[in-house]
C-alpha cells in the first residue's frame, strides 16, 4: 500500500473529508488531494502531524510495516468535533429557550396589557407601559433578562462553537503552516519545470 492510499484509508476511517484533512494540517485540498493520487508526498513535518493525528508510527506511514497503533477508535481527534457538536446542540436549544422565552413575554404583555408606575424622590411619576410595564407589574425583570443572556449565549454556542479558542500562537503555527505549504508547492512547481526543460 502506497504513502498516498494509507492517507486516503485513515482519512476515511476518520470520517473526514479531504476539505477537513487540509483545514487540520493547515495546507490546501488540492495538497491532500496530491498525497492520495501519489502525485507528492508530504515533507516531515506534516508525516508527523498524520501521525500523531491518525494515531498510527510514521514507520507505518512510510514503510510497509504493520500498524502497531489503533487505527479503528481516535478519541483525541473526535473529541473536538464532538464537543463541537455539543456546543452547537446546546447552543440551539439556548438560542429556541431565548427567542420562545422573549416572544412569550411579548405575547403577555399584548394579552395582558400593564402599566406600572413609580414615584422618584423628587416626587415625579413615572409610567411604563408595554413589555417594560408588564415586566415590572408582574416582578419578571430579573427572568426576562435571565432569558434574554440564555439567549445570547445560545446564539454564540450556535454560530461561534469556537469562540474563546485559540491564540496568536495558534495562528502563527497555521500561517508558518500555511508558508510551509506555499514553499513545499514552489519548490514542486520548480521541479517540474526543470524536468519539463530537460
Amino acid at each position: 500500500m502506497t504513502l498516498g492510499e494509507k492517507i486516503l484509508l485513515l482519512r476515511k476511517q476518520n470520517s473526514m473529508t479531504q476539505e477537513q484533512l487540509a483545514e487540520r494540517l493547515a495546507i490546501t485540498r488540492q495538497t491532500v488531494s496530491k498525497w492520495e493520487l501519489g502525485e507528492s508526498e508530504p515533507d516531515i513535518t506534516y508525516l508527523i502531524q498524520l501521525s500523531e493525528m491518525f494515531q498510527v508510527t510514521t514507520d507505518y506511514l512510510i514503510k510497509d510495516v504493520p500498524n502497531t497503533s489503533p487505527t479503528s477508535d481516535f478519541p483525541s481527534e473526535k473529541e473536538p468535533m464532538l464537543q463541537r457538536k455539543a456546543k452547537m446542540w446546546i447552543g440551539g436549544i439556548f438560542t429556541i429557550i431565548g427567542v420562545l422565552g422573549v416572544l412569550t413575554f411579548w405575547v403577555l404583555s399584548v394579552v395582558r396589557p400593564a402599566e406600572y408606575g413609580t414615584v422618584t424622590i423628587d416626587g415625579e411619576f413615572t409610567v411604563y407601559t408595554g413589555l417594560q410595564g408588564f415586566l415590572r407589574t408582574w416582578n419578571a425583570v430579573g427572568l426576562f433578562w435571565f432569558v434574554v443572556i440564555i439567549g445570547a449565549i445560545g446564539v454564540i454556542l450556535l454560530f461561534f462553537p469556537n469562540f474563546g479558542k485559540g491564540s496568536a500562537i495558534d495562528a502563527a503555527e497555521k500561517e508558518l503552516a500555511r508558508v510551509k505549504d506555499e514553499k513545499q508547492r514552489v519548490e514542486q512547481f520548480l521541479k517540474d519545470l526543470e524536468e519539463n526543460t530537460k
